[in-house]
């Protein structure tokens, strides 16, 4: 019973020093502040040091501020860019084909003629037109081929091989026009042109 009551007394007087010692080092505000006492009624406080100066005078390297990039502007485009689509069946009860109206003309010329019923194939390039859709007319520089050795005026002609068959037709050049736009002096196909013989059919396979 006396040693209990011995150790419980060291226990108090331990608890009462840390409390102490605890006390003075908070009256000693820790080490780590300070405070400016105004002793005179006149004596302005003292300034603390900008934080852009150490304590020899040399001002400290800054980053530069980022510079705010301009926002991305797309300007308005004024072209006109619209053209009219039909979505329809074919003769062949080929359902949802998209077709639409192309001009084609004489290059550097105002003769011109508007098909209607164009397909639109997203899956090829190009212009391919029937022969009969062209008038009389209206005649088409054909562009010439490389003719082989001894022959001359070779007419231009290709074959075009789908999923579903292929063309084949005489290269021909035209201005085509298409949204407002024009299309100057391009190649394109004219199907089932007389002008050039059959098809071959090894070639088209």
């Amino acid at each position: 019973m006396k040693n209990v009551l011995m150790g419980a007394v060291r226990f108090a007087q331990g608890t009462i020093v840390t409390l102490a010692t605890l006390v003075t080092l908070a009256g000693c505000g820790g080490g780590g502040g300070s405070s400016t006492t105004n002793t005179a009624g006149n004596s302005p406080q003292s300034t603390p040091a900008s934080p852009g100066a150490t304590a020899s005078g040399t001002p400290l390297a800054t980053a530069p501020a980022p510079v705010s990039a301009p926002a991305a502007t797309v300007p308005q485009s004024t072209t006109p860019n619209v053209q009219p689509v039909t979505v329809t069946s074919t003769p062949t009860q080929t359902r949802n084909m998209l077709t639409t109206s192309v001009t084609v003309c004489v290059p550097g010329t105002s003769n011109c003629v508007a098909i209607d019923n164009v397909q639109v194939d997203t899956g090829s390039q190009g212009l391919r037109v029937l022969a009969s859709q062209l008038p009389a007319s209206l005649e088409l520089p054909a562009v010439p081929a490389t003719p082989p050795a001894g022959t001359a005026n070779t007419l231009n002609a290709e074959c075009s091989v789908f999923g579903t068959g292929f063309t084949w037709g005489a290269v021909r050049t035209a201005d085509v026009r298409m949204a407002s736009q024009l299309a100057p002096g391009i190649a394109i196909q004219v199907i089932g042109d007389p002008s050039v013989p059959t098809v071959p059919l090894q070639a088209c396979r």
